[in-house]
């Protein structure tokens, strides 16, 4: 099975898809959009935010991201923890947000992305563990939830 990257006019990565019918779906509703093959590793990355992918001359290139880096020039590590769990926080609102949208205003939502809704609601800011090295990973990488990523929100 193929993987995909859309990415729009400006190059900038705005979904993932795994199929082909998806991949035509995303093409459809952001054009111009173009769709580009890629490797089950950028994949991997890219959907779990650890890795943006963007296009540059018709190829595919790779920026790594580190959101939950360590501390900041003259940060202490009190300081540091406090903006990891507001970036957190960030992050989980966001996707409670648009996950939520979707699944509140699309009649027939997949089962699927209402157990998405339902994890990102079930989420303890309290409980995690700092550091991590995105908001995506740590949620796919909790026991029962979704493995499904912001990148492939309808």
């Amino acid at each position: 099975m193929a993987n995909y990257c859309i990415f729009g006019v400006n190059g900038a990565m705005i979904k993932l898809s795994k199929s082909e019918d998806q991949k035509n779906k995303f093409l459809h509703k952001y054009d111009p959009a173009v769709a580009k093959e890629i490797s089950d590793a950028q994949y991997l990355a890219a959907s779990q935010d650890t890795l943006t992918l963007y296009l540059e001359e018709d190829v595919v290139k790779e920026m790594s991201n580190q959101t939950y880096d360590s501390n900041r020039p003259d940060e202490t590590d009190s300081e540091r923890d406090a903006r990891w769990k507001e970036t957190f926080e960030e992050e989980l609102n966001y996707q409670k947000y648009k996950v939520g949208h979707y699944v509140d205003f699309t009649s027939d939502a997949p089962a699927e992305w209402v157990a998405y809704k339902n994890n990102l609601y079930s989420v303890n800011v309290d409980n995690v563990t700092f550091p991590i090295e995105s908001f995506q990973k740590w949620f796919n990488s909790q026991s029962g939830f979704s493995q499904l990523t912001m990148w492939e929100l309808p």
